[in-house]
């Protein structure tokens, strides 16, 4: 909510055009989607093999710990090759997937692509 956050929002990746602002009020009152009550959830433990499998189809190696000390749902930390998931969370399988593409495929991908760049700066994971 700062002056030098707007500002370096703007600079990173500019003024939103009036369709994004459009999308974001559309988000903002959307109605939020019923849950499905029937739906089994997850505890951290039991997203672990999920991680698991995800990472030996990736073909990636990575520790996978279950921490009070994320703010997030799961976070991927690059530099120690380690998934953390939170030890709170009570998650539906299709969360715990949309979980695992956007920590594996996103996160996680482009890491392990920015070393193999000749350019190091990749790794540093700055918006493109």
């Amino acid at each position: 909510g700062s002056d030098k956050f707007l500002y370096n929002s703007l600079r990173y990746y500019g003024q939103p055009s009036d369709t994004d602002l459009r999308d974001a009020n559309f988000l903002l009152y959307a109605a939020n989607i019923p849950e499905d009550k029937k739906l089994k959830h997850y505890q951290p433990e039991e997203i672990v093999p999920f991680f698991k499998q995800a990472l030996i189809e990736y073909g990636f190696e990575c520790d996978i710990e279950v921490s009070a000390k994320i703010t997030a749902k799961a976070m991927v930390d690059p530099s120690k090759r380690k998934i953390f998931i939170h030890s709170e969370i009570n998650i539906s399988e299709t969360e715990v997937q949309a979980l695992i593409n956007h920590e594996l495929g996103v996160h996680l991908v482009t890491t392990m692509n920015a070393e193999q760049q000749a350019l190091k700066v990749f790794g540093l994971g700055m918006p493109i």
